[in-house]
């Protein structure tokens, strides 16, 4: 049997890019690729909504960038409750990433056994960030510059997690709600771990952003 992969795909709710990209994940139609967009709506009553008709999964966070890393978060939590246990590890992508999932998945079947792996960003010394401004709804977050400190983590382009890895996540979850970038919080998260990003290049298998 072939192993199979769980996809997360960042989007929201005006998204004008997840139609284009959604059709060519069907393409496949490949049982070993399960994937779902996640938005955001902080006033549903469950943890999530699931809509299988358009694959796309409504969390209680707010729909925005500042909540980024909360919908990663959400996705994670998605992931450890419903898939994490059928699956050989999850993969997180956004909806505006131009994607071959043919080369995806050929990529994930040749790394399936790596912790963590995508494009490696190594932050040595810390530095102040302004990458959020003009992105934000909130005033706030469109004005504050935000401290990325030393870690390594991995482009959020595209990112590999081994099932067992992210069941470990679990009792470090919550430092997910301390971050504002998504790819900055998994690899705090994962780094508390001792889990370190394995460089491989996904914009040569199968993504480009």
């Amino acid at each position: 049997m072939e192993d199979k992969f769980f996809i997360g795909i960042l989007s929201h709710a005006k998204s004008e890019k997840r139609s284009s990209q959604k059709k060519i994940w069907d393409n496949l139609n490949s049982p070993n690729l399960i994937y779902y967009y996640f938005i955001g709506d902080p006033n549903i009553d469950s943890n999530y909504i699931i809509d299988e008709e358009n694959k796309v999964v409504t969390l209680k966070v707010p729909d925005n960038y500042e909540s980024l890393a909360l919908k990663t978060k959400g996705i994670v939590e998605f992931y450890l409750e419903n898939y994490s246990q059928t699956t050989k590890g999850m993969f997180k992508t956004d909806d505006d990433i131009s994607v071959d999932p043919e080369l995806i998945y050929g990529m994930l079947k040749e790394n399936s056994e790596a912790p963590y792996f995508g494009l490696e960003v190594d932050i040595v010394n810390p530095y102040n960030s302004t990458w959020h401004w003009g992105k934000c709804e909130s005033a706030y977050w469109n004005s504050k510059h935000v401290t990325v400190s030393q870690c390594k983590y991995c482009a959020g382009g595209g990112y590999y997690i081994k099932s067992d890895i992210a069941i470990s996540m679990k009792d470090k979850i919550d430092l997910y709600n301390d971050f504002i970038f998504e790819d900055v919080a998994t690899g705090n998260v994962l780094n508390s771990l001792g889990i370190y990003p394995t460089n491989i290049d996904v914009k040569n298998n199968g993504l480009n952003w």
